[in-house]
């Protein structure tokens, strides 16, 4: 008999522990406004020298309004910005990098969770090269960067500057996913070439696996 008893009365805790508490924001958080703030985090396993990466960040970025850099846990950072103008700048002129280090950032929006979004793309200006005559278009850009990844933008004053065979594009891509090096093209004479991809401030890959991270050695 005691032993039911006991059996019940643990059923009865396995219940209530199933039953939802529903809280609302907490107070700190409410409180605190996203606007302006990054997630980010190093494409590593060394471990970062925070004091050193807050300087360099700070001094390479130098925004107008300030920032605020502060560990989240996890290899995560919160990066405050004060002014909408230095938040767009360091977001399209990116991607950044700490030792050769990638950082992969999140802009935050109200209600994100800056120790949950997924940090698994990045946004890279990528110039394409041998583009065929006739190929330099926005059609064509959008195509490129969605085969990349998923088309940002063009950037149209390479042809103004008379690079009449290099296209220049911002593209989000995966960093999970090898980095595409060229893309076969079809001409209207039934013959083919190759556009080749060069991908701006990408400081470390691996050319035999094409995953961002490591280089050669790592996989000799």
């Amino acid at each position: 008999m005691a032993d039911v008893e006991k059996d019940l009365a643990n059923l009865a805790i396995a219940d209530a522990e199933e039953d939802i508490l529903q809280l609302g924001v907490p107070e700190a958080i409410s409180n605190f406004s996203f606007k302006n703030c990054f997630v980010g985090s190093f494409l590593t396993s060394s471990v970062i020298n925070f004091q050193s990466m807050r300087s360099t960040l700070a001094n390479v970025w130098h925004p107008i309004g300030g920032i605020s850099i502060s560990e989240l846990g996890d290899g995560r950072f919160l990066f405050r910005l004060y002014y909408a103008v230095d938040a767009e700048r360091i977001e399209r002129g990116g991607p950044w990098n700490f030792n050769n280090h990638l950082l992969i950032l999140h802009r935050l929006v109200e209600g994100e969770d800056p120790m949950e979004v997924p940090l698994t793309h990045i946004s890279i200006w990528v110039l394409i090269h041998n583009l065929p005559h006739g190929f330099m278009s926005e059609a064509v850009a959008h195509i490129m960067g969605n085969f990349l990844g998923s088309f940002l933008e063009y950037d149209a004053t390479t042809i103004q500057k008379g690079h009449s065979r290099i296209m220049r594009i911002r593209a989000r891509i995966d960093i999970g996913q090898p980095i595409k090096r060229r893309r076969k093209i079809g001409l209207p004479n039934g013959n083919h070439s190759y556009a080749r991809f060069e991908y701006e401030k990408l400081t470390l890959f691996c050319f035999i696996c094409g995953l961002l991270g490591h280089g050669v050695k790592h996989m000799l």
